[in-house]
């Protein structure tokens, strides 16, 4: 099992309240070997710990940081995710960009768990998987 901390990266300001559950989920992802994300995260989280972080990584670092994300699994966004996102998005008048990341959520998160979309008020989409028992 493959976990990279990269010290240079921080929560952005007012994601603070957010960054301990989100740091507790992850681990419990890794612990679980049951982490998965698509082509569509692992592009943004590159532009993001590049760009957009109080200090930037270098493009090898960030790299190096997005390869241990290689060992979950990787959900490819084809034609027909694309479709079915749209989909999403007029159903529950969320962003497109949620849309096809809850898209790529849903597959494996049935059946043996459940995917629970939530809609906040400014349009944002949120979402969270329970495991049945």
């Amino acid at each position: 099992m493959h976990r990279h901390q990269h010290s240079r990266l921080h929560p952005q300001p007012g994601a603070r309240d957010k960054h301990p559950r989100a740091k507790a989920f992850l681990e419990q992802l890794w612990r679980g070997r049951t982490g998965v994300v698509s082509t569509q995260v692992l592009q943004e989280c590159y532009v993001n710990i590049r760009k957009k972080v109080r200090a930037p990584l270098s493009p090898e670092e960030a790299k190096q940081w997005l390869a241990d994300y290689l060992h979950w699994n990787v959900v490819v966004n084809d034609g027909a995710a694309v479709v079915e996102a749209i989909e999403l998005e007029v159903r529950y008048e969320i962003s497109f960009w949620d849309a096809l990341v809850i898209h790529a959520a849903i597959p494996l998160a049935l059946p043996s768990s459940t995917l629970r979309i939530s809609i906040l008020g400014d349009g944002t989409a949120t979402w969270s998987s329970k495991t049945r028992l």
